[in-house]
């Protein structure tokens, strides 16, 4: 058993109560802090869900701590949260403290109420809306590259190019790409890429043949983009599997 060594050691048997470890006025400096977060800790563990638009109820201030006899309070310029704002939102990250105000002679005279925010309790309910937000980004991403992909084959049927779907689609032996190319214009090419944009091979077609076979040998299996290129210029795009 390792050995266990504190310069502090407090303990409460109500830690929800009006009870604590440690109480401080005034500023604390800690080198360094950790919390217990371990699974065999934990009960009833549940992915945050739906974070966003709890996240947009919030209402972030900069504030001046008031000069009160009964506190020690830090000066200065301070960002945070009014405690009674975010217990509408969050009222698990919320605390009713009840400090005892102490005589000359460290007699409890009176008390002062006020409400804190553990902070700490924030950092996973902004990672989760970081995270929706991600997925918002990428949804708004695939959309515009549909958007985009769909105007360039519009513009491209109007200049009389021409490419459908393959089929099959997906495939596992061998799929057909049926294409048009306009009067005047004797080459082309399908240009296949991986999901990133590299390169992986290109097949040049022709006025007079109007659609070619690939193999999937030729390529591998996976989730692939391809494009009909003319002088450099992607002018159809369409996704295809090959297994």
């Amino acid at each position: 058993m390792a050995s266990f060594e504190a310069g502090i050691y407090g303990q409460t048997r109500n830690s929800n109560g009006n009870q604590w470890d440690s109480f401080f006025e005034g500023d604390v400096f800690i080198g360094g802090t950790y919390q217990g977060s371990d699974a065999k800790l934990k009960d009833n563990v549940k992915p945050e869900s739906s974070i966003l638009a709890k996240l947009l109820l919030l209402k972030p201030v900069t504030y001046n701590y008031k000069e009160i006899s009964e506190m020690n309070l830090t000066k200065g310029n301070q960002h945070g949260f009014i405690s009674q704002e975010l217990a509408t939102v969050f009222p698990e990250l919320t605390r009713d403290i009840s400090k005892p105000v102490f005589d000359k002679e460290g007699k409890v005279v009176s008390k002062f109420d006020f409400k804190a925010v553990n902070y700490n309790g924030l950092i996973s309910v902004l990672t989760a809306g970081i995270n929706e937000l991600n997925n918002e980004l990428k949804s708004l991403k695939q959309e515009l590259s549909e958007i985009k992909a769909t105007t360039k084959t519009n513009d491209a049927n109007n200049q009389g190019f021409f490419m459908e779907q393959n089929i099959p689609n997906p495939f596992a032996d061998q799929t057909v790409f049926r294409y048009q190319l306009p009067n005047g214009t004797t080459t082309a090419e399908i240009a296949v890429f991986d999901m990133t944009g590299k390169p992986i091979k290109s097949f040049v077609v022709t006025n007079s043949q109007k659609e070619i076979t690939i193999k999937s040998t030729e390529i591998r299996t996976g989730l692939f983009i391809y494009s009909l290129v003319q002088n450099g210029q992607e002018l159809i795009t369409e996704r295809m599997i090959v297994k």
